[in-house]
């Protein structure tokens, strides 16, 4: 990349090198300046580095602004490498594809929505289904997510240090977390929450990374709030986004906002990879409204609804989430969101059980088995 400067170099006469590519961030420079060296250097590929400051209206507008001059933005909370990787796809001609991932994020419309506890039970029955090594990450800064399970393994803040730094390899991460299942490995969040704007795009990266090369499937616990690092690198780096719903308005309402807000201009995830997933959902209550409507509303296909449950709250007071019987209506509609995660990533499947094919189900006898045999299977 050739350096820009404002003078002609007075030890060369003859006329400045035209650069192929301006990069600039706003953290140095102003709109007007770049719009300056947009127009000098009109041949140019140029690029304006935002950073996700002010209000959301003046980020939208300098992003109008630059689409109409032709300056291509790049979107906060990247790497070094994915800045690079964005600036030579858009100097492509034609732009590669971008790489898939064998990553899921799940992202919640409001905190306490049940996201943690969804996820957890999610890996479990998908490693029955498909043969499989699963890695779960903590993600939500305000929550570390070990309500309900008897959690010893490390925590993320604990690893930080050696992530941030890139010192933390796959098979070291592996070993530091709790196997909550068959095949299923869980890595709880951060504890501390002065610490969330300390944690940083380039070691929530490398944590991602150090699971794609330890599992086969990763899923990121990304809470419900995306505007920080941690999540913003689980949205970056997901194949598939399941967005976590209820019925309340305040979900649908904040949801819009989010969109609206952050998911749009500062993240532009492509709606084509999002899926609805509700949680908590009260069939006998008319008044409400159910999955498919609100799935039409949206605009997004669902992959499952979860049914309300009044024994998970005292199962989360026992911590036996991981180890109570799940209704038949919760497992049909998990079976749902594990089904289209298995077409979607052509996933190994195992063979179902004599027992299980006459019965048209798939019985979890063997994931309790197991679970019994090594006390509940969380590492007590």
């Amino acid at each position: 990349m050739r350096r820009c400067a404002d003078e002609e170099d007075s030890s060369n006469s003859g006329p400045q090198a035209v650069p192929e590519i301006i990069a600039v961030s706003d953290r140095h420079w102003d709109l007007s300046f770049v719009l300056s060296l947009r127009s000098k250097y009109a041949g140019s590929h140029c690029f304006y580095l935002l950073s996700n400051q002010g209000e959301a209206a003046h980020f939208q507008q300098m992003q109008r602004v630059c689409s109409e001059h032709g300056i291509h933005c790049i979107l906060p909370y990247r790497t070094a490498s994915q800045i690079i990787d964005d600036i030579v796809r858009y100097s492509s001609d034609p732009p590669p594809p971008p790489a898939r991932s064998q990553v899921v994020a799940i992202l919640g419309a409001l905190p306490q929505s049940g996201v943690t506890t969804s996820v957890l039970h999610l890996a479990a029955r998908l490693a029955e289904l498909a043969d499989i090594r699963i890695g779960i990450l903590g993600m939500n800064g305000w929550n570390p997510g070990d309500a309900g399970i008897p959690y010893t393994a490390k925590y993320l803040d604990e690893l930080w240090g050696a992530v941030q730094s890139k010192q933390l390899t796959a098979a070291e991460l592996s070993s530091k977390m709790q196997q909550v299942a068959p095949k299923v490995h869980y890595l709880a969040g951060s504890r501390d929450l002065k610490r969330l704007y300390y944690y940083q795009p380039e070691g929530a990266a490398w944590l991602i990374e150090c699971a794609c090369k330890s599992f086969d499937l990763v899923l990121l616990d990304a809470g419900s709030y995306p505007d920080h690092a941690l999540a913003a690198q689980s949205i970056h780096a997901c194949d598939r986004l399941l967005l976590q719903l209820g019925q309340s308005v305040q979900a649908k309402a904040q949801w819009l906002r989010t969109r609206e807000q952050l998911m749009n201009p500062v993240f532009a995830f492509p709606e084509s990879k999002l899926l609805l997933w509700f949680n908590r959902m009260h069939r006998a209550a008319e008044e409400l409204e159910n999955e498919r409507q609100l799935s039409e509303q949206l605009r997004l296909p669902y992959v499952g609804a979860l049914p309300y449950d009044p024994s998970f709250l005292r199962m989360e007071a026992d911590r036996r989430l991981l180890r109570m019987s799940l209704s038949t209506d919760y497992q049909a509609e998990l079976d749902k969101v594990c089904r289209r995660l298995i077409d979607l990533y052509k996933l190994p499947e195992r063979p179902l059980l004599p027992s299980a094919i006459q019965n048209n189900t798939v019985r979890w006898s063997w994931l309790r088995r197991w679970r019994t045999a090594n006390t509940g299977g969380m590492g007590r």
